[in-house]
């Protein structure tokens, strides 16, 4: 047997085995998850109950190095039940800024940090003490210090604590993490956090993905996902069509309500477009990459407009619908 990952698997009653017991584990959580959910427990109380027996959780091939008992289980309930644990409280909850700032006016941040500090020293003697970190103590210290950022602090001196606590606790919670994804994820965001980096963006290499490898068709679908529908007058309704020389589709795009509806080679019998532009798809690709800029194109590009008059206004009506597409993430300049 040649797993997706480590070395193949020789000998027929080992392959049973370790398949068997995979299996099995898969089994055991899903239905004791399942369990759980008909005696209306909330997720987090699921995951604190459900734990593999022994015969299985000692298993080589089932150690949670790769995902984790606990995001299964909450795999489980949320492709069941959703994301609501039937909490009223959670159904229209603040967001976590929301939560922090509005807690900060009752626990004072330097209250927090100081707690914060508390429980990571707590799991920092046990290490010494036992080997172990105290996930609990670890886990409460990196909320209350994220919480202590959320809620922005006023001063310089609260604002390095709660970070210096926050980067301490993701590294320690890292440390304390069998799950490689899940412990890389742990020290991504402290590395993240001590290069002032907010968030990680391969914009060039998903620039030269979506240039050079994506079909016609997956380049054309990409704009209903990047629909800037708050930037989207929900009172004006658009239609355009693309017709590619090139391969001799079009693609045609009609925006009702701020959603954006595609069909490729429709009927254009009888129909009414804003605009209609014709060229090559590679044209079209590079105009959206950034790699030719649409208001520097003069008459004699290969690309004809037809619809709102002038080849100026027409110009600007395709630069218009250029705007609505979020290019943030391959666009150098977007």
């Amino acid at each position: 047997m040649v797993p997706s990952h480590t070395l193949p698997v020789l000998g027929k009653e080992n392959v049973f085995n370790i398949l068997t017991s995979y299996r099995d584990a898969v089994k055991y959580v899903y239905d004791q998850t399942f369990r759980y959910m008909n005696l209306f427990y909330e997720p987090d109380e699921i995951v604190d109950k459900v734990r593999l027996p022994q015969s299985l959780a000692k298993h080589p091939y089932l150690l949670e190095f790769y995902g984790s008992l606990d995001w299964s289980v909450r795999s489980v309930y949320n492709g069941h039940l959703g994301w609501f644990d039937a909490d009223p409280a959670n159904l229209n909850p603040l967001t976590k800024k929301q939560r922090a700032k509005t807690l900060s006016f009752i626990i004072t941040i330097a209250t927090m940090l100081e707690e914060a500090r508390k429980n990571l020293d707590l799991s920092k003697e046990n290490l010494r003490s036992t080997g172990f970190h105290l996930n609990n103590e670890l886990q409460w210290a990196l909320e209350l210090s994220k919480m202590a950022l959320d809620a922005n602090p006023s001063t310089a001196n609260e604002l390095e604590n709660a970070t210096l606590i926050y980067r301490e606790a993701l590294r320690a919670r890292a440390s304390s993490t069998l799950s490689a994804v899940g412990r890389n994820y742990y020290l991504t965001c402290a590395t993240e956090s001590e290069r002032g980096i907010a968030r990680i963006s391969p914009s060039k290499i998903q620039r030269n993905i979506f240039r050079e490898i994506r079909s016609e068709v997956g380049f054309m679908m990409e704009y209903p996902l990047r629909f800037k529908a708050d930037f989207c007058d929900d009172k004006q309704p658009m239609s355009f069509l693309f017709t590619f020389t090139d391969s001799g589709n079009v693609y045609k795009y009609t925006i009702r309500n701020c959603v954006v509806d595609l069909e490729i080679n429709p009927n254009q019998q009888g129909s009414y477009f804003d605009l209609k532009a014709t060229m090559k798809f590679a044209l079209w690709r590079d105009i959206v990459v950034g790699d030719t800029y649409i208001l520097s194109l003069d008459d004699k590009a290969e690309m004809k407009l037809e619809g709102q008059g002038s080849r100026w206004k027409n110009v600007l009506y395709l630069h218009k619908i250029l705007q609505l597409m979020d290019r943030s993430g391959f666009l150098n300049n977007a």
